[in-house]
Parts: C-alpha cells; structure tokens; sequence
C-alpha cells in the first residue's frame, strides 16, 4: 500500500474529523514500521513476554486514535508515521518506567531532552542523530501541553530562555559566551525569530506560544520569582524588570554550570508532562 504526501495529508485530515475508515488506512500503512520499532526497543523482553509488542501496539494504537486531532501534516512538516513513532516512543518510556527500567527509560527520554548532547570527542553529535532540533520541536508541538508547560508553569523567565536556545542547538559554553551579557527581552525576540525561522510555523501561532514568557519581560524580577532562595540570591534586581536584566545577574556558580542546572530544572518539568511521570495507580 502507498500514498502520496498529499494523499496521506488527505486520510489525517478525515480521520481527525472522526473517519475510522481512513484512519484505519493510516495506521495499516504503517503498522509494520511501528510494530518493528516497538519490537527493536523490546528485544530482551519479547522473549519473556510474547505478548508484550502486541500489547504496547495496541496502547500505540489507541493513543493515536485519542491524539489524532493534534497530528498536522503542514505544520509538523512530517508524515504520520514519525507521530506514530512519537506515541510508540511514549508507551515504551512508560512501560520502562513501570518496569523499573531506568537505563532504556534515560536512553529514550534521551532522544527527545538531549539530542544536542556532546559525544567524547567534545564534537556535536547532532549529525549522526535522527532528530534535529526542529524535530525536536515538532515533536514537543505534537503533545498538546508541552510547549506550554515549557513557557509557563513554574518555570523561571531566564531559565526558559536558556532551555530554548539549548533547544535550538546552543551549546551551553556559546550561551556563555555570546549571551550572557544580552537583556532578556531581546534575547525573548530572537527567540521567537529563531523558533519561526526554523519551524516554519505562522507568525500568529508562534506569538500565541510565546505570549506568557513575552509578558514577563514586563514584571518585577520578584514577580516572576517565587521561591525563597532565589529571591535571596537576586536581592540587588528584584525591582528591576526581568526584560532589563542579563543572564549574568543570574548565575549562582560557574556560568556554564548554572545553565547546565536551568536546562536540567526545566528539562525535568518537561519531560514530567510529556510522559506522566506520576506513580501508576495500585
């Protein structure tokens, strides 16, 4: 069986509207490319379990017939395939976690935190990756909250701003380097450049996405900061607006190591809404 770009566009358009038939033509187009990275992930344990491929398959499976409607071929710029993979991807870290399988959970939340990650050579090994940074993006744009969740929810401005310049495949020295010294707003508005110039998405629909960290440009620093301890450590700018104060007024430490900790904190927060990390039920 084989379709077109167009046509494979066309068979998400109607299943998002609620057409089993085609969305049952999608997932048969693709059913075997699933079922086969379900089953290179499981190759310990197929053995044991038999029935373990079918079953995290068929979680696949129901996942996406609940998440279709956000699956957009012209936005994501991918095939449906690589959000099938998307949502394998999420049954399997599940299923590890559930497991008590640590090592293969870290291996694949690896491949959607840490893509950028340095090899020993201290060479980026982004290259022999199968994710970009604007892979990563679009597969954050996939999972409905996430991106949200990146802007908003109990994360710093400044600590955002360097978790999205990782994102886009910043190293932590050059963020450092050529940074550091920058205002916030500014670097808020380069990043929303940059996010659309990699992307491709609408002006409108980036501006909507970036609009919470946007409008903290304009608050107090003791605004936008809660906890104790870093009102403490930021006493001398707690009055300024986060959008006039610099990366610099910021670090606790070595600068590289406090914007290691910052993409570590919100990476954490992130990763926590992609793939519910909360307990399973008894």
């Amino acid at each position: 069986m084989f379709f077109s770009y167009d046509q494979e566009a066309n068979l998400a358009q109607r299943a998002k509207h609620g057409d089993d038939e085609a969305f049952d033509k999608l997932w048969k187009l693709h059913e075997t490319a699933i079922r086969g990275f379900i089953r290179n992930w499981l190759w310990t344990d197929r053995d044991h379990n038999p029935g373990l491929v079918d079953e995290l398959q068929y979680d696949t499976w129901i996942s996406l017939k609940e998440k279709i409607n956000t699956y957009d071929p012209d936005t994501h710029k991918s095939n449906f395939r690589a959000f099938a993979i998307f949502w394998a991807k999420i049954m399997l870290k599940r299923y590890f976690r559930r497991e008590g399988r640590y090592r293969q959970f870290e291996m694949l939340a690896k491949e959607f935190t840490e893509p950028w990650e340095d090899d020993d050579s201290g060479e980026s090994s982004l290259e022999d990756s199968d994710l970009s940074p604007l892979d990563i993006v679009t597969m954050f744009e996939l999972f409905e909250n996430t991106l949200k969740t990146t802007l908003t929810e109990g994360g710093y401005p400044h600590q955002i701003i360097v978790f999205l310049f990782r994102w886009l495949g910043w190293k932590p020295r050059e963020i450092a380097k050529e940074l550091s010294e920058a205002l916030l707003r500014p670097l808020e508005e380069r990043l929303e450049r940059d996010y659309r110039s990699e992307s491709g998405t609408p002006e409108n629909y980036v501006r909507d996405r970036f609009q919470p960290l946007r409008e903290n440009m304009s608050r107090r620093v003791h605004e936008a900061i809660t906890d104790r301890v870093s009102l403490d450590l930021l006493k001398e700018i707690l009055e300024k607006l986060v959008g006039d104060t610099i990366l610099q007024n910021y670090y606790s430490e070595v600068p590289e190591d406090s914007i290691y900790n910052w993409i570590y904190r919100v990476k954490l927060r992130v990763l926590k809404e992609m793939i519910d990390l909360t307990p399973d039920p008894e």
